[in-house]
């Protein structure tokens, strides 16, 4: 056999033996081969170079690559055509309708989201409780229940770093899922940048004499750009914390790092082989300089002298100055890109691969020799994954991978094939689409488009080394109306596979995307692969396998298609060309219910809960909706933006309220809701962070709560107030999809990068409220508080954080914390339960005095007509006599009583004209907290108002020893309110004796206060 063809999911993966070829004289077959070959990788590249060119419109790039797909294969696997669709998908949506792509990057929609966090923190701060439900990772993290699925995988992996002096420590990066750390050689993996600006990682290194100082390059290093570069961070902790270095970008779009190596005896001197030419740093990542320009895609240290360094675009470069100039090699250039491999095995061997061509140098890239004419595993998506690994112990051992992986064992020259894509199979499985090779210490690693593995023995079997990643880029969810845990998802590469209580089933291959699962019967499930091209369902689950059913057609690279609330036979489904198809049958048969006479593909379609007859469809940035079930539609973009609406919802109980989200940058356009069935629209984004929004879903209730899914998080609203984060952790990744479970109070999520999530309702009454209350908030210096919690929801554990306190943080409920230092402070509690988290902070909550000294007392103010005053005051044998004034301050004298006695008091109105009925109130600050509201501290109450003086006792309490306020004040005709003063008093302690400092208003006839 010359030829062998696997047919599945309408793509052809192609494979043949050159040698066979030859020998049976047929020659014009490897030509035939060959030619397609060679001309694919030139013609190609003008639509994938203007792809990398953010100057490029994005219409542009899409023109150029549906003109070369007119006449190449669409159907080949590894012919383009799958990556291109879902490129365009994936950006379509964010530059439309201008195709602009400058401009829009992921510092912006960081700088978006930290804006909008700055404004909660000061929310917090000023004692608003935010309650925040914690989120619970459902993964998956394993993908050993494989039921049907003919390419099982995890998520794609795009490097790996193994640290030599103790391999058991790993990290991985990934396009969109971030680092992975492990340090029991993948027994357990940990994700160390969820908090970071971008989940993209594309190449790690450390220190090869401290494994905690790490580098990585951001976004994603192939040109499937699933996430942008900002350029490179370090770590002096082991991954926990991160900073920018001086490779930062914060200005333009669509930049990306394709390599990032360390020198191997100076961890200050690194490279970083990038879209905008190969940067060099020495001095640990603070500055960077150019040192060659061009498209770098590959950089290698010589494994003996590091003068030496090796570099390629789709040609050949050497330095011997350490990587401050280079020379350009004359080995053939590639059509697509080179890579490169160094061994210390023998250390002028260079080997260089084109993707078609082996070649491999002996005096250290001076002069190179063609092993290999034409490589076997040549595709049509070398741009995308491509990658080269040679043995450290034995320097013939060659290995390759593009779609599959292969070995050599003679330098290159013949190569046999490790393993296949397709599962199950006898050779042995690794996943489609290889990544990146790494052979450290005599193992292999490898990474693909599902899958981390390693060999022990040069490539003849590899174990999984991916369980506890959780790096899957969901496309859609559905979750069981039955059952909480019963749920699935279609995803980028690893297809569609069913969680059930706590279990993953690997269900469908290909690209997956929306899915659904029967009301009434959570084991009836339907799946479909990219663009429709193929339709499955199960009636067991997904736990034994599948049925092709009859699908409605093909549509967008992820087809929206929805199952009537009513009716769990009945789905509805948009495809290419605005028509719309209805099944009422489970999928034997369909037919078509509008057309709504575009020429592009339906992206999105709901029906309502509550009325069938509702549906609603979108395509690009136009909605049309039917209240007949299809019989007729009509258009009610009228009011909305020109901007890609990316997802639709329905009110549960309203069929005429419906929410839309829109993508695009810098607009304040995301969320538009109407009560009519879109005859008018409001605009509702408000503060929310102006990024893209990629999905919406309403809860049921009167209040119209609302979840959206941002290109970072998950945000709330509902009538009651503006939209609140919802990302007590989660990770900081594109939410593509929201199912909110009225069953359970739940809401599950899957996000582009870290897999499925869930967590109560915002606002759920399971979620603890924080709250607490001081005993005292104005001491003097040595003096203690006792804090008491008054959080609700039954927290079971209490974090506080007292500045200036001691202790200064406490875990216990209900705390005691003494102050020793004057000063004003803050106090902060975080509660927790089983369900979620919150906190809350008050701001100069408490106040702390030096012995002696009261000086925060509220301004006192009153509004006195010019009819009557306060004319005297008498406590005991003191009298104090007072003019006509509106606030008379006499804290300079001083009244000095016995405490434990009391004092005779009188209190005499005074007129300039007719006498009024006047009414008299007298405080004493007893606690000295610079307030007269404390119990007990209103000692006297006329009872009444009179034209003549008042008299009365005041009863001292027994003990004090203090210096304090007395205050005395007068209304006409009314009960006078106690108005507090804001006037800085010195005291000092008299023993056996109680000082009081006198303060006197009078209150307005005219506007009593």
């Amino acid at each position: 056999m010359y030829y062998k063809i696997m047919l599945h999911n309408n793509y052809c993966y192609f494979n043949y033996d050159y040698k066979e070829l030859l020998k049976s004289g047929r020659v014009w077959g490897l030509l035939l081969v060959l030619m397609l070959f060679v001309s694919v990788g030139f013609a190609q590249r003008a639509y994938i170079e203007k792809a990398d060119d953010p100057n490029v419109n994005f219409y542009e790039v899409k023109k150029s690559g549906e003109e070369y797909f007119k006449t190449h294969s669409k159907t080949i696997k590894g012919s383009g055509w799958k990556l291109f669709q879902r490129w365009a998908y994936n950006h379509e949506k964010l530059y439309y309708p201008s195709g602009n792509r400058k401009g829009h990057n992921n510092a912006n929609v960081w700088n978006e989201v930290m804006k909008f966090r700055r404004v909660e923190k000061r929310k917090r701060t000023q004692g608003v409780s935010m309650v925040t439900p914690a989120w619970e990772e459902m993964g998956p993290k394993k993908w050993n229940d494989v039921t049907g699925h003919w390419a099982p995988g995890i998520g794609r992996f795009t490097d790996i770093y193994v640290y030599k002096a103790n391999p058991n420590i790993i990290y991985v990066g990934t396009p969109a899922g971030g680092l992975w750390k492990t340090t029991n050689g993948g027994a357990n993996w940990t994700a160390m940048t969820d908090h970071l600006p971008v989940l993209g990682v594309g190449g790690v290194v450390t220190d090869p004499a401290n494994p905690n100082i790490v580098y990585i390059s951001t976004g994603d290093s192939e040109r499937a750009v699933d996430t942008y570069s900002i350029g490179v961070l370090k770590s002096t902790d082991g991954g926990v914390t991160w900073n920018t270095t001086g490779l930062s970008w914060n200005a333009e779009d669509a930049k990306r790092i394709s390599k990032l190596i360390m020198h191997p005896t100076n961890a200050n001197i690194l490279l970083a082989g990038t879209s905008e030419g190969l940067y060099k740093t020495v001095d640990g990542g603070s500055t960077w300089s150019v040192v060659q320009a061009g498209d770098i895609r590959d950089i290698e240290f010589h494994p003996t002298n590091p003068n030496i360094v090796y570099a390629t675009t789709t040609n050949f470069f050497k330095s011997t100055d350490g990587g401050n100039t280079f020379v350009q090699g004359s080995v053939t250039a590639a059509s697509s890109r080179a890579i490169i491999e160094v061994t210390p095995a023998n250390a002028n061997y260079v080997y260089y691969w084109t993707g078609t061509k082996m070649y491999r140098s002996s005096d250290s890239g001076n002069t190179f020799n063609l092993r290999s004419a034409q490589t076997p595993n040549t595709t049509y998506q070398l741009w995308y994954n491509m990658s080269l690994a040679v043995s450290d112990i034995d320097a013939e051992e060659v290995h390759i991978g593009a779609i599959e992986p292969f070995r050599s064992f003679d330098g290159g020259a013949q190569f046999v094939k490790s393993a296949e894509w397709m599962y199950p199979n006898s050779v042995g499985y690794v996943h489609a689409d290889v990544h990146v090779l790494r052979y450290v210490n005599g193992v292999l690693y490898v990474g693909t488009d599902g899958l981390v593995l390693k060999s022990t023995n040069q490539g003849g079997d590899f174990i999984d080394m991916t369980e506890g990643i959780n790096n899957r880029q969901f496309y859609g969810i559905a979750v069981s109306r039955q059952n909480v845990n019963k749920a699935m998802g279609g995803s980028q590469d690893n297809g569609t596979t069913v969680y059930t209580n706590g279990r993953w089933h690997e269900w469908l291959g290909a690209d997956g995307g929306n899915c659904a699962i029967s009301f009434t019967d959570e084991n009836v499930i339907y799946g479909t692969t990219q663009n429709g091209n193929s339709w499955y369902k199960s009636t067991a689950g997904g736990t034994t396998g599948y049925t092709h059913v009859n699908g409605p057609g093909s549509g967008a690279w992820v087809v929206p298609y929805v199952m009537d609330h009513n009716d769990s036979n009945t789905l509805y489904a948009g495809l290419y060309g605005g028509v719309i198809r209805k099944t009422t049958d489970g999928m034997n048969s369909w037919t078509t219910i509008g057309n709504l006479g575009t020429s592009t593909a339906v992206n999105t379609l709901e029906v309502a809960p509550s009325n069938s007859n509702y549906l609603y469809a979108s395509v690009k940035g136009r909605i049309w909706r039917t209240k007949n079930g299809g019989t007729s539609w009509e258009e009610v973009t009228t009011g909305l933006p020109d901007l890609w609406i990316t997802d639709l919802a329905i009110h549960p109980s309203n069929p005429e309220q419906i929410a839309i989200s829109f993508s695009g940058y810098g607009h304040n356009n995301q969320v538009f809701v109407s009560t009519n069935a879109g005859n008018n629209w409001t605009n509702i984004s408000s503060n929310l962070p102006q990024i893209p929004a990629r999905s919406v879903a309403y809860e049921a209730g009167a209040h119209n709560g609302l979840y959206i899914g941002l290109e970072v998080g998950v945000y709330y609203k509902n009538d009651t107030g503006g939209w609140v984060s919802f990302m007590n952790g989660l990770p900081n990744v594109i939410v593509n999809d929201i199912v909110v479970h009225e069953g359970s109070g739940k809401v599950v999520v899957g996000t582009f990068g870290r897999g499925m999530w869930r967590a109560d309702k915002y606002g759920s009454s399971n979620n603890p409220v924080a709250d607490f209350a001081a005993s005292n908030t104005s001491i003097t210096v040595g003096q203690s508080v006792n804090f008491t919690d008054q959080s609700s929801n039954t927290p079971t554990s209490w974090n506080w954080t007292f500045t200036g306190g001691t202790p200064a943080s406490s875990t216990q409920q209900n705390p005691t914390i003494v102050y020793n230092v004057a000063g004003t402070y803050s106090v902060s509690l975080t509660v927790t339960n089983a369900h979620g988290s919150d906190s809350k902070t008050i701001n100069g909550y408490i106040t702390v005095t030096e012995a002696g000294v009261c000086n925060n007392y509220c301004a006192s103010t009153s509004n006195r007509s010019a009819y009557e005053h306060i004319a005297g005051v008498t406590l005991g044998s003191f009298t104090n006599n007072s003019g006509a004034a509106n606030y008379t301050d006499f804290t300079a004298q001083t009244i000095e009583v016995t405490a434990g006695q009391s004092q005779s008091l009188t209190l005499t109105p005074g007129f300039s004209g007719s006498a009024y009925n006047e009414y008299f109130k007298v405080w004493i600050d007893y606690n000295k907290d610079c307030d007269f509201d404390d119990p007990g501290e209103l000692v006297f109450d006329a009872g009444a108002a009179s034209t003549s003086a008042v008299s009365g006792t005041i009863a001292i309490p027994a003990g004090l020893d203090v210096t304090t306020r007395m205050r005395v004040s007068m209304k006409y005709n009314a009960v006078p309110q106690l108005v507090k003063l804001l006037l800085m008093v010195r005291w000092k302690i008299i023993p056996s004796r109680f000082r009081l400092r006198l303060c006197l208003s009078t209150v307005s006839l005219k506007e009593p206060m």
